[in-house]
């Protein structure tokens, strides 16, 4: 096994708290309402993904692909319920400065940080390291708990993502919805009170 290079290890030293502490921050924001942004909830969709494809990437090496299939069928899974979850409670409202807000609840985007989070240390614990920058040996043998336990942790960070994707599409739509009916009535319209 290769050691990280001085770049990688700066990354992660730097990079992952800083990481962490935008994240918070985010979260913190979206729980109390926060300007709703389109176009950072795309960024947050793609860069959940990407994060899941990424980790997703070593189990081709260590499982048998069905594991990667069942994966992306956990996706669509959590994906549906969330989506439709959200348009029913997020709240989205217009500003009298003529921007919008959304306030929605943490608890998913906990529960995916918790699985990425999970993941990575049965991953260090079962190889003594995280696959972060490299990629396990192809065909590499774990013990059968910590197989049980990458493999349960996997199916729980893609349903995670279809969770965390489809609330983030809910928010969006909504948002349009609401922003839609407020410019049909000329701002007259009164957003409801589950919204306030």
């Amino acid at each position: 096994m290769s050691t990280l290079g001085p770049v990688a290890l700066a990354l992660i030293i730097v990079g992952v708290p800083i990481g962490i502490a935008i994240l918070i921050y985010l979260l913190w924001k979206q729980s109390t309402g926060t300007i709703m942004r389109p176009w950072l909830l795309a960024l947050m969709s793609v860069g959940t993904v990407a994060l899941f494809v990424w980790s997703e990437r070593y189990e081709v090496f260590l499982f048998p692909f069905a594991t990667v299939v069942a994966d992306a069928v956990l996706v669509v899974v959590g994906f549906v319920p969330a989506y439709r979850h959200m348009q029913r409670t997020v709240k989205v409202g217009p500003r009298p400065v003529g921007q919008w807000w959304y306030r929605s609840s943490i608890s998913i985007a906990l529960l995916w940080v918790v699985a990425l989070v999970s993941r990575y240390g049965v991953e260090a614990a079962t190889f003594g390291r995280v696959f972060l920058f490299t990629l396990p040996v192809r065909g590499a043998r774990t013990d059968p708990f910590h197989a049980d336990a990458l493999l349960l942790l996997g199916g729980l960070l893609a349903l995670a993502t279809g969770l965390l994707l489809g609330q983030n599409i809910g928010i969006y739509k909504e948002y349009r919805r609401q922003r839609a009916l407020w410019e049909e009535t000329d701002g007259l319209h009164l957003v409801p009170s589950h919204v306030l």
